[in-house]
C-alpha cells in the first residue's frame, strides 16, 4: 500500500492541475499541460538549473516545486500521510483549541491504495510513478514520496475508479483504495506523537522551508 493525507475528508483526489484547469475540454487540457512542460524546461535552460531527461521525473521535480501537475504526492508511510494531513488543519483553523471543539464529523483523510491491483498502470489510465534519480529531489527520498500520475480524462482518482470497476467487475476482488476519516479533534495528540517518532516539517524539507514551517506549527500546538 501507499498512502495520502487530505486536512478535508471531502476534498477528492484530485491533482493541481486538473483542479485549476477543469472548465477547459479534454483537448485543452492536454494542450495547456504540454505548454506547462515547455515552460518549464525553457525556464530552467535560461537559468541554467540542471533538469532531468525522464518525462516522470521532470513532472515529479515539478510538483515538488509549485508547477501544476496531473500527479498525486504520495508516501510509502502511513505516518507521514497522517502528519501531512494533521499539519494542514493549520491552515483552517487559528489554533489547536479551534480545531479540538470541532464537531466529530469534521475529519482529515488517510487514503490506502493498493499498488498491486491492475487499475493503477499508465495502459489503465492511473499509474504509481515510483522515480529512479531522486538524487536532485532530496524532499522525496525524506518522505518517501512517490506518486500517482493520472493520464486518464477523469479529473479524479475517485471517479477514474468507479469507471474502472464498473467496466472490469470481473477482476477486481478487492478494494482497490481506501479513506480512513480521523476527527480533527484528535490534531494535537497525533502531531505530538509524530514529533516524537521524528515526523515534522523540519525532517521531511530540507533547509529553511522546513525550519520555517515546523516553526510555525510549534506556535499553533502551543
Amino acid at each position: 500500500f501507499i498512502f495520502r493525507g487530505q486536512g478535508t475528508s471531502t476534498h477528492k483526489l484530485e491533482s493541481c492541475f486538473d483542479r485549476e484547469f477543469r472548465s477547459l475540454s479534454q483537448d485543452q487540457r492536454r494542450r495547456a499541460l504540454e505548454r506547462i512542460k515547455q515552460l518549464f524546461l525553457s525556464t530552467a535552460r535560461v537559468h541554467k538549473t540542471d533538469m532531468p531527461v525522464d518525462e516522470e521525473e521532470i513532472w515529479a521535480l515539478g510538483q515538488h516545486h509549485g508547477v501544476a501537475t496531473k500527479m498525486l504526492d504520495w508516501t510509502e508511510s502511513r505516518y507521514v500521510a497522517a502528519f501531512f494531513a494533521f499539519a494542514s488543519l493549520r491552515a483552517r483553523y487559528s489554533t489547536y483549541l479551534e480545531a479540538e471543539t470541532a464537531p466529530e464529523k469534521e475529519c482529515v483523510a488517510i487514503f490506502a491504495l493498493d499498488t498491486s491491483s491492475t487499475m493503477w498502470i499508465e495502459k489503465s489510465g492511473v499509474a504509481v510513478v515510483r522515480p529512479q534519480n531522486i538524487a536532485m529531489n532530496e524532499r522525496l527520498r525524506r518522505q518517501r514520496g512517490l506518486f500517482t500520475l493520472n493520464y486518464s480524462d477523469h479529473l479524479t482518482i475517485e471517479d477514474y475508479a468507479r469507471s474502472y470497476i464498473r467496466r472490469n467487475k470481473e477482476e477486481i476482488d478487492k478494494p482497490p483504495l481506501f479513506r480512513f476519516d480521523v476527527p480533527v479533534k484528535t490534531a494535537r495528540s497525533a502531531l505530538r506523537d509524530m514529533q516524537e517518532m521524528r515526523i515534522s516539517h523540519a525532517e521531511l524539507f530540507p533547509g529553511l522551508d522546513g525550519v520555517a514551517l515546523e516553526a510555525m506549527l510549534r506556535k499553533w500546538l502551543e
